[in-house]
């Protein structure tokens, strides 16, 4: 079986595969430096700019889990993912015990647990909305339907 470059080659294409992959290669270890200068800015932030990150996280799970159309909860996932990886950035001066040692350098602390906690909770409490509506229109249906129920036959409405 001949691979692609060889037939390519011998039907005389230029594959170009080489330049592309130099810039593929190029952009990549432009994107990692620009990624670490971006990790190194954060984690030297103020302890103002660190309570602004916090609370802007809690304020968009607070968002994402009372937001009702599909649009404001997109809006709010696209907040809760980009406020908890600029938390993963600035919270330095929280980090706390290490829960889980990734490197001997690095690992899993108890600020970085924030995260799936806020996004836990703001789903624990949309799930909660959610069993409700489905209860409360549960019940106009009974009653718009007039079966009996237990509280509706012991006191009636005068």
């Amino acid at each position: 079986m001949v691979g692609w470059r060889t037939a390519a080659a011998a039907a005389g294409a230029d594959t170009g595969g080489g330049r592309a992959l130099h810039r593929v290669e190029a952009f990549v270890a432009e994107a990692q430096a620009q990624l670490h200068e971006l990790v190194q800015w954060l984690s030297a932030v103020s302890f103002q700019v660190m309570l602004v990150v916090h609370a802007l996280l809690i304020l968009s799970a607070c968002w994402l889990a009372l937001a009702r159309h599909w649009w404001s909860t997109a809006a709010a996932w696209l907040g809760v993912i980009g406020f908890g990886l600029a938390w993963l950035g600035v919270n330095g001066r929280w980090e706390g015990r290490v829960v889980y040692p990734v490197t001997a350098e690095h690992g899993l602390t108890e600020a970085d647990l924030m995260v799936p906690v806020v996004i836990a909770a703001a789903l624990l409490i949309r799930g909660l909305r959610y069993l409700g509506r489905a209860w409360l229109r549960r019940r106009q249906e009974r009653i718009s339907a007039g079966v009996p129920s237990v509280f509706r036959t012991m006191w009636p409405k005068f």
